[in-house]
């Protein structure tokens, strides 16, 4: 898991649409050898973008950050993730954990800098 987020943030992550970001991380990943499933099914009708082992990662490029938290926790609430990652354009803060569940915010912009 650490190796997803050493890779997420240190990627240089196009800050075009949410599809574009996807690609480049689903890229970044197999480059790396990071084993990873796409567009997972939660249940309950909650799909995140991406997991690595027990960690989801949820691209977001738009939106409020109320809306996005309030999906993160919902994301939260299933119990085969541990941790979830945002990958965000989106200026937010996030508490450091929702419930028992780590919570990382991995800003597109960073990785430019």
């Amino acid at each position: 898991m650490s190796d997803a987020f050493a890779v997420l943030r240190s990627t240089r992550l196009p800050a075009g649409p949410e599809k574009d970001v996807q690609a480049a991380i689903a890229d970044a990943f197999a480059n790396c050898g990071i084993a990873f499933e796409r567009e997972v099914n939660l249940g309950d009708g909650d799909i995140i973008d991406f997991v690595v082992g027990d960690l989801g990662i949820e691209v977001k490029i738009k939106g409020s950050p109320r809306a996005i938290l309030r999906q993160l926790r919902r994301y939260a609430a299933h119990s085969q993730l541990s941790a979830i990652a945002l990958v965000s354009s989106v200026a937010m803060g996030v508490p450091p954990a929702i419930g028992a569940k780590r919570l990382d915010i991995v800003s597109l912009g960073r990785a430019w800098l």
